[in-house]
């Protein structure tokens, strides 16, 4: 798309001014990408309360550990008994 070379926009852009709405056009992009990562981040939170669901790194340390200690094989057959299972996840699992 062309810009006419006399229109009101490309003398917005050009020069002081058009340094000055460059820095506030970056500014406004990033703190919208800010403000949709946190509020990805806090939707389970807010819908869910304050709960881990999908990530746990004390779970993940735990799971490395025994798998280095014991192998890939027994892996497999562990059940961690220090992370909250509900009732139906429990009964699932057998």
């Amino acid at each position: 798309m062309a810009v006419i070379e006399d229109s009101p926009a490309k003398a917005f852009f050009q020069g002081e001014t058009g340094r000055n709405t460059r820095g506030l056009l970056r500014l406004i992009i990033l703190c919208t990408i800010a403000a949709a990562a946190v509020a990805s981040r806090l939707f389970s939170v807010i819908r869910f309360e304050s709960i881990i669901h999908e990530f746990d790194p004390w779970f993940n340390f735990r799971a490395t550990k025994y798998l280095v200690q014991h192998g890939f094989y027994p892996f497999w057959d562990w059940f961690d008994d220090r992370t909250l299972h509900h009732f139906e996840d429990t009964a699932s699992m057998f």
